[in-house]
């Protein structure tokens, strides 16, 4: 295709003479953004830290900008400025070099909506409705990279302001709450770029709702991050006989636990359980006669149906009784009182609901746990402030039932 001799059309952007840019780079993403959004290409002539010549890529096309920097400081002004096109439409491209990770991080930030910024997909048909031009999947993919470091920060700066943030934190007093004593503990990854795992402690009230009591920020989870987590929790909670705590079976929370709750009990979680391979591969069909020995609180029960299974599964039984011990996981034979919390449930509610702010930095994780801990708590006394009864909601729902 050859140049259409006489025809000519504005660049239709905003750039004027006489206008300033805050630097350099702002000129240049501006001029990219303009470039790709009318599809045509330009070059630089001239570019030095205090000059730039921008034409079009059409060498006989006489549009045209040249901007220099002011002596005091380090803003750019356009001293000429040629807006008109002049060449065909042989360069004019959907496809634009242009069009690079910083500038779609820029025509993306005003997308994120509570730190949560639009999928990949998203990302393309954004550029593609404001730069008209298609990009591909790895671009838009670094350019969202770039994006969350505008919004959330880079990694490092994120924790260069965590022991700030941890002095703060340190300041907010909470309020004390009936709570049942049994607290289920566990750890989920996050995944930001320097990794970590998230450690937290979770019980429930009188009224069977569950609220946080610790959380805390490791770089793994190993004896001295869980030893450092107990050793914190423990200033909260105190040691004593009737206070239990529910975890997975994982090695470090076993040999740390006792170390520091000499008087607590450990019992291990019954999911947990039933997804070790030498209990799951062995005794898949025969689950129930597991889970009926771990609900009940009576020994006949218990021992009736641990003897049936196994029966049905020697290794699995052999692993229960020996490597596991009945007290850590039969509710008859656990030393405490467990009450119903028999999974971490309670707590994997938590990774739940934090399920998309594990990339995230983690001060914001913390803001995160702790507004909408306060919305919950917050719900929750105003329901029971609103209620003239002499009980919890949930005793008074028991009372009706026995007195029916």
């Amino acid at each position: 295709m050859t140049s259409q001799l006489g025809h000519s059309f504005s660049d239709e952007t905003n750039f004027c003479y006489g206008q300033t840019f805050i630097d350099k780079k702002e000129l240049k993403m501006l001029l990219h953004t303009a470039a790709a959004r009318q599809s045509f290409d330009n070059y630089m002539e001239k570019s030095s830290t205090k000059f730039n010549k921008a034409k079009c890529l059409s060498r006989g096309c006489g549009w045209l900008l040249q901007a220099k920097k002011y002596e005091t400081s380090d803003r750019f002004w356009i001293y000429n400025y040629v807006g008109l096109h002049t060449c065909g439409v042989e360069h004019a491209t959907r496809r634009h070099k242009k069009v690079s990770f910083e500038l779609i991080a820029l025509v993306c930030v005003n997308y994120f909506r509570d730190s949560k910024g639009p999928s990949i997909r998203e990302i393309q048909r954004i550029v593609f409705k404001d730069l008209c031009c298609n990009v591909s999947y790895w671009i838009c993919w670094k350019g969202s990279v770039i994006e969350k470091n505008i919004i959330r920060w880079t990694p490092k700066r994120r924790c260069a302001c965590v022991p700030a943030f941890f002095h703060m934190h340190s300041k907010l007093a909470y309020g004390n709450m009936p709570m049942r004593k049994v607290i289920a503990v566990d750890g989920t990854h996050l995944y930001d770029k320097y990794g970590g795992v998230l450690l937290s402690a979770i019980a429930q009230d009188t009224e069977n709702h569950i609220f946080l009591i610790a959380f805390c920020v490791v770089d793994k989870e190993d004896d001295a991050s869980w030893t450092f987590f107990f050793q914190k929790l423990k200033s909260i909670v105190e040691d004593k006989p009737d206070l239990c705590v529910i975890s997975d079976k994982y090695i470090s929370i076993v040999n740390v636990f006792s170390c520091v709750y000499s008087r607590a009990h450990h019992g291990l979680c019954m999911r947990h359980l039933t997804e070790n391979p030498c209990i799951n591969q062995h005794c898949r069909e025969h689950f129930y006669l597991f889970y009926a020995a771990v609900k009940t609180y009576s020994f006949d029960k218990f021992s009736d149906n641990f003897i049936e299974l196994k029966s049905k599964c020697p290794e699995a039984g052999h692993v229960l009784k020996n490597a596991l011990d009945f007290e850590k996981w039969g509710r008859a034979h656990f030393l405490s009182n467990r009450y119903d919390v028999i999974t971490t449930n309670i707590v994997e509610s938590l990774n739940s609901i934090l399920m998309d702010e594990r990339e995230y930095p983690v001060s914001y994780i913390f803001n995160s746990i702790t507004k909408k801990f306060g919305e919950k708590f917050r719900e929750r006394h105003a329901f029971v402030d609103g209620k003239e009864n002499i009980f919890v909601p949930y005793a008074e729902r028991i009372l009706r039932i026995i007195r029916a």
